[in-house]
């Protein structure tokens, strides 16, 4: 197993204020997507240490993913993935999708999700994570099929995925959709 290097220097052109993107839901005007960065660490550790206690910060592993900044610069979401080549296959891992409470429904966690599609490198067979029992039908609302933790996945070549440890009961899974 290897870790991807998954943002490139297209990712920025992709994201940006959604002002200029009227592809996207309008409740999302006026936030920026950006790559999250090493100097984003303390307002992603204070993001996640607020709404998702239970999860480690991770402060060894680099710090891939998507932030998003309110009008006045504040880190109000983050999306936070790790690309892995898990024997020949390319799994892309959500760590953490965390939106600050007094932003959430408005459409920014299913526009992280979605922007994953567009960022995510070619070859990304499956995308993949672990959740509660209370978040499961967001991700069954963005595409995700939503299992038992103890359940594994078949991929091509007879390989068998299993979820990795974690303190959540489910896990979620997806192919990329083409873009």
């Amino acid at each position: 197993m290897m870790d991807i290097h998954l943002w490139g220097n297209s990712l920025r052109d992709m994201l940006g204020v959604m002002e200029s993107k009227p592809e996207y839901d309008k409740r999302l005007i006026g936030y920026a997507f950006l790559p999250m960065e090493e100097v984003d660490r303390s307002d992603y550790e204070s993001l996640l240490k607020r709404n998702l206690p239970e999860v480690a910060p991770g402060r060894n592993k680099p710090l891939h993913g998507i932030k998003v900044l309110t009008s006045t610069g504040v880190m109000c979401a983050a999306i936070r993935t790790l690309a892995r080549l898990d024997y020949g296959h390319v799994i892309l891992y959500i760590k953490a999708l965390i939106v600050d409470a007094p932003y959430r429904n408005h459409g920014i966690g299913s526009a992280l999700l979605g922007l994953l599609d567009r960022v995510a490198p070619l070859e990304t067979e499956l995308i993949a994570g672990t959740c509660s029992d209370e978040k499961a039908a967001f991700y069954q609302r963005n595409g995700f099929v939503v299992e038992d933790s103890g359940k594994s996945l078949p991929l091509k070549d007879a390989m068998i995925l299993v979820p990795a440890d974690s303190s959540f009961p489910r896990w979620f899974h997806r192919r990329p959709f083409a873009g």
